[in-house]
């Protein structure tokens, strides 16, 4: 009877801890990250499942409108936060600009650049430039 109540109180113990560790993955990755954040330091995200909400400011499709009507194609935007711009790749037809959207996706380091001490004095900034961008994964127009 004892060891039916402690196996009892050992799966009770792992089901509260994994409910309550995967609800709170759920609303972590959930939260909206700032787009200037990751400008600022896009090493710290890369490869990261992010949430960013916002504006579009511009939109360009690749591919064009045939492309799109057999399935393929891609779209690339311009998302506006309020905290700074990130790049949002997307298959498919990109929003409308102007539209606030919402998008999970994964932080992709397209390229990067090193620059020299001396040109970071002359010029101001950061020693690095990186072309960053949020690859959509899920997209929901508000």
């Amino acid at each position: 009877m004892r060891r039916k109540r402690r196996w009892r109180a050992l799966y009770t113990l792992l089901l509260l801890v994994g409910g309550s560790g995967a609800l709170a993955h759920f609303f972590l990755a959930a939260r909206p990250v700032q787009a200037g954040d990751i400008r600022r330091d896009p090493q710290a995200f890369a490869g990261r499942h992010v949430t960013v909400t916002g504006t579009v400011l511009g939109s360009a499709s690749l591919g064009g409108a045939l492309m799109s009507a057999f399935g393929g194609g891609a779209g690339f935007f311009l998302l506006d936060d309020g905290s700074g711009q990130i790049g949002v790749t997307v298959t498919g037809l990109p929003p409308a600009k102007g539209k606030r959207v919402r998008v999970r996706g994964r932080v992709e380091i397209l390229a990067s650049l090193s620059l020299p001490d001396s040109w970071t004095k002359v010029f101001g900034g950061a020693g690095e430039l990186s072309a960053v961008v949020v690859r959509a994964e899920e997209l929901s127009v508000e």
